[in-house]
């Protein structure tokens, strides 16, 4: 409700009327985050944040949970530093915040402080007032500043005629009564101070207004100046005159804030008194907090009052934390008088039955209730239905029987009849029909009540009466019948309109059309029986119990489940609930306890008591809240330490490629309650479906250029515009790049020409390899025809003669044994001749482990011959590295001739025969102990020598010689066999 300054001028200054009253308020303590309970001052940034001063640093608050940033401590800051008072802006992200010994400039975004004026124990105090747009403040000295640029810019104050404040002056507030005019006030009086007449070296003309017990200033939404002096409210009309406005008859020295609905509270600075004057009339103020099940009352020690963008007044306190009142919030009146089973209006009062607690009596706003007849209406009865008849008497049906009360309380009528449920049907005011189980009782309701008759019927939860039918809820579904054979007479006909299979509570006649509340939500028919539609609001409530309804005068529907009252919106599309947090009785309600006044007042019973409300106080829409930016990560590592600005560019590293935050709406009294949804543009293809949760999250997200926005909605489900939050730019890999793809394409085309050109290359050296082995083949074949012509040709040729010579019969016959002697033996190096040409084209014998067993056999048999020993220096396992042939024929001959040397010149009686490998390399040495011989005359010497060395070195191999006269002879062979 509003209340205009112009109607507390009418009130004049005279007699003020006190009063009681008591408010609902939430309490923010240390054991919801707040790390001091002391709250010197608090206020609302610009992004809707709450921040509050308190005995232990800056806390922030978004409605949901406390941000602490300290002054951290070190040889300059001390504890003191941390005793913040007073809080002001001084740009968009930057507070200025006053200290018990210095003054700081706080970066919002940043959550750093930065000191701009500290002295110890020199309490400066920050003004509410601004110059040129930035905070003012007063340093010890009675010295006005400016705090500008990170520093404090002294203002010189020229007082008229020397009348200058006394001594000691210590400001208590600050107000800007209009453009021009400046008030300062402290105990003794007012400093005016003109800042439209500033010279160049920032002197002010300055006025000391002496006023005694001055206690604060004030200024109304209509821009008039108030002042609080000792148990009065004076207004200043400038120029240092002032009016009585109020006499409030305080004695005590208070504080004194003025809200937006132009109400005056004033709180005590040394007690626990609040008072609020509206219209005139002064209300002292009791605090009270819903607790769980209990609800307590609070008288805070208040050190300030701020109301927010929303109207929501916070008030700081010495000890009990920071306390919300926000009086748009609803809160249902309540009675705790134990479990309600039914409810109606009679006689301008609500009337409850209870099981076993007996009949109440309420008055509209259940602030008080009365036990009726305890003495006669016992604990022990179960009460179950009300009725009233053409005589303005109650009657009542419980499950011993009916009782009838006349207008005056007394019981006039009682019947005893036992059943477990009872309803009344409201057909006529002739006559009184009430449903017991599933009989139908009838009484006459004229001057002398009696019983007419009892007849068979339905048990029955709900009745109505909807143009010319009947309808009938009760556990076992819905019915429809047609008045006109009468109530008595519908049974026949239920049985086959039946509509519903579900449970149903209650029915209600709503916009022509009707509601029936089941224990699977609600249904709704048209009069002649058709189902209808259902909007989205309705369709959420597919899974309640729907206990009561009852339709407002704004088209709105009010009804009870099992997650407390709810309210329909009059377009059905949107559904609210209300919960303990509005005071309600419990979140459990029961069928058949609901009334409604005739001023459209609602009662609801339920398991503890009953609740009732004004369904007018409630205004679904309001300024739709907005949503912020209040933690950010990129990567998992956060980007500041203090609130994001609110709007963000970031860049995001690929190998950690997630983002993730948190938001928070500026209706922070109410962010608990809130819906969040979140769409990231590029990424997402339609918002998050709404949820209370406020965080969002996206992981691993690919290279891209994305922006974030968010929307939200407050309790009553308003929502918001939707809002950028910020873009995020994640760059692709090189690989994934457009000029990493040209040049890909390039070095895939230029791949493909250097492999199709090394592939036609390798073509053609297969071709020449193929060749040079088919050339290779052919000098093979040559080189063993040669072989075969040069060596057993040769001694084939020498058998023929020697046999030929043998034939002769003139040859004596010691002559023929030696010829024949000759041809075996030419016969038999035929034969290893022949032997060494098939080791030599066998390719299985193309590997070093071959060669060095043939080697092995050779030299053993042929020294064995000559009577020569051998040793052999090999190793046990003989590699089987690859050998060529004609490597392999080389050097066989060549170790062949230097066996040869060493039977034939050397006269050695042994011989020793090392091999080496290493790796792909193999070293060969024959050493005899013959006589030796001088290397200086290897040029008179014959071939033999001079073969052997070109035959290894033809193999790309090395030969030495090493040979002196009686010492025998050494020669080293060393071959790649690559």
């Amino acid at each position: 409700m509003l209340f205009l300054s112009t109607l507390l001028l009418c009130e004049g200054y005279g007699q003020p009327s006190t009063r009681k009253e008591n408010l609902f308020i939430t309490v923010y303590g240390p054991e919801d985050g707040l790390r001091q309970s002391m709250v010197s001052q608090v206020f609302q940034d610009h992004n809707g944040l709450i921040w509050m001063t308190t005995g232990d640093g800056l806390h922030c608050f978004d409605g949901s949970k406390f941000r602490l940033y300290r002054m951290p401590s070190n040889h300059i800051n001390t504890h003191a530093d941390n005793l913040m008072r007073e809080i002001a802006y001084y740009d968009t992200s930057t507070l200025t915040i006053s200290s018990s010994s210095s003054i700081l400039n706080f970066n919002v975004n940043k959550g750093e402080f930065n000191i701009i004026y500290r002295k110890d124990g020199s309490f400066p105090e920050l003004l509410k007032t601004r110059d040129n747009n930035k905070p003012l403040a007063w340093l010890p000295g009675q010295k006005l500043f400016r705090v500008e640029k990170g520093s404090v810019i002294p203002l010189n104050l020229a007082f008229s005629n020397n009348n200058e404040p006394p001594s000691g002056f210590s400001p208590i507030s600050s107000v800007r009564h209009n453009q021009a005019e400046l008030l300062i006030s402290g105990e003794q009086g007012i400093i005016s101070i003109r800042q439209d007449d500033k010279n160049k070296n920032n002197t002010l003309r300055a006025q000391w207004i002496p006023l005694k017990d001055c206690q604060d200033l004030a200024k109304d939404r209509m821009g008039r100046t108030f002042i609080l002096t000792s148990g009065r409210i004076k207004q200043y009309l400038g120029n240092g005159k002032t009016a009585d406005f109020h006499d409030t008859r305080i004695a005590e020295s208070m504080h004194m804030f003025i809200d937006s609905r132009d109400n005056i509270w004033l709180s005590g600075k040394n007690n626990h008194r609040l008072f609020r004057l509206t219209g005139g009339v002064l209300s002292e103020i009791k605090f009270q907090m819903i607790s769980g099940k209990h609800i307590d009352s609070i008288s805070p020690n208040i050190k300030c009052i701020y109301e927010d963008n929303h109207g929501n007044l916070w008030f700081g306190t010495d000890g009990d934390g920071v306390m919300v009142y926000s009086p748009d919030q609803i809160y249902f009146d309540r009675a705790s008088i134990g479990f309600t089973r039914c409810l109606t209006w009679y006689n301008n009062s609500v009337w409850a039955g209870t099981y076993n607690n007996g009949l109440w009596k309420l008055s509209s706003d259940l602030s008080r209730y009365e036990r009726i007849l305890p003495d006669r209406l016992l604990d022990n009865i179960y009460f179950l239905d009300f009725g009233t008849d053409k005589a303005g008497r109650l009657w009542i049906a419980a499950r011993s029987g009916i009782v009838v009360l006349s207008p005056y309380g007394d019981i006039i009528f009682s019947y005893k009849y036992k059943c477990s449920s009872a309803g009344f049907l409201k057909i006529n005011r002739d006559t009184i029909s009430i449903v017991c189980d599933n009989r139908l009782l009838r009484f006459n309701s004229g001057k002398e009540i009696s019983f007419i008759n009892s007849t068979a019927f339905v048990q029955v939860s709900s009745f109505l009466i909807a143009g010319d039918s009947y309808w009938v809820g009760n556990p076992f579904g819905l019915y429809k019948a047609p008045k006109e054979p009468g109530v008595d007479k519908i049974v026949p006909v239920l049985s086959s309109n039946r509509l519903l299979y579900s449970q149903v509570y209650c029915l209600l006649l709503h916009d022509g059309n009707i509601w029936a509340g089941t224990g699977n939500g609600i249904e709704l028919f048209s009069q002649s029986g058709e189902p209808l539609p259902k909007k989205a609001g309705i369709r959420e409530l597919r899974d309640e119990v729907i206990y009561a309804m009852f339709a407002d005068h704004q088209g709105r529907v009010w009804f009870t489940c099992n997650q407390g009252i709810g309210c329909i919106s009059s377009r059905d599309d949107e559904v609210v609930f209300f919960t303990v947090r509005n005071n309600l009785q419990s979140l459990e309600f029961n069928y058949n306890a609901a009334c409604q006044s005739p001023d459209g007042k609602i009662f609801f019973g339920g398991i503890k008591g009953v609740n009732g409300f004004e369904p007018s106080r409630f205004h679904q829409k309001k300024e739709s809240p907005e949503v912020r930016m209040l933690e950010l990560f990129a990567g998992d590592s956060s980007i500041t330490r203090g609130i994001p600005p609110r709007y963000t560019k970031i860049n995001l590293n690929r190998k950690a490629p997630h983002l993730s935050g948190k938001v928070y709406s500026t209706d922070v009294i109410n962010a608990g309650d809130g819906l969040y949804s979140f769409f990231l543009e590029g990424y997402q293809q339609t918002w998050s479906k709404p949820s209370v949760f406020s965080e969002f999250s996206y992981r691993d997200l690919p290279p891209g250029e994305y922006r974030l926005m968010a929307k939200c909605a407050d309790a009553w489900h308003n929502w918001s515009e939707p809002v950028l939050l910020l873009s995020v730019s994640l760059k692709p890999p090189y690989w994934k790049t457009r000029w990493f793809l040209v040049i890909l394409v390039a070095v895939i085309i230029t791949s493909t020409a250097l492999i199709v050109k090394r592939i036609n290359s390798l073509r053609f050296r297969r071709k020449i390899k193929e060749l040079e082995q088919q050339h290779a083949i052919e000098k093979e074949r040559l080189r063993i025809s040669k072989d075969m012509h040069d060596e057993v040709g040769a001694s084939l040729t020498r058998i023929s003669i020697l046999s030929e010579l043998a034939r002769r019969r003139n040859i004596e016959p010691g002559q023929s044994l030696k010829v024949i002697a000759q041809i075996s033996e030419i016969a038999g190096n035929v034969v290893d001749e022949m032997s060494e040409i098939i080791w030599a084209m066998n390719p299985r014998n193309d590997r070093l482990d071959s060669f060095a067993a043939y080697i092995r056999q050779y030299a053993s048999t042929y020294l064995e011959t000559a009577e020569i020993q051998v040793a052999f220096d090999f190793p046990d396992d003989v590699p089987a590295l690859p050998m060529s042939s004609e490597m392999r024929r080389n050097l066989f001959l060549t170790i062949k001739e230097a066996l040869h040397n060493v039977v034939k010149h050397s006269g050695a009686d042994s011989v020793r025969l090392k091999l080496r490998t290493d790796k792909n390399s193999v070293f060969i040495s024959i050493k005899d102990t013959g006589a030796g011989f001088d290397t200086g005359s290897l040029k008179t010497s014959g071939n033999g020598l001079h073969n052997m060395r070109r035959r290894v070195e033809d193999c790309g191999g090395k030969y030495r010689l090493n040979s002196e006269p009686g010492m025998g002879t050494l020669i080293e062979l060393t071959l790649t066999l690559s």
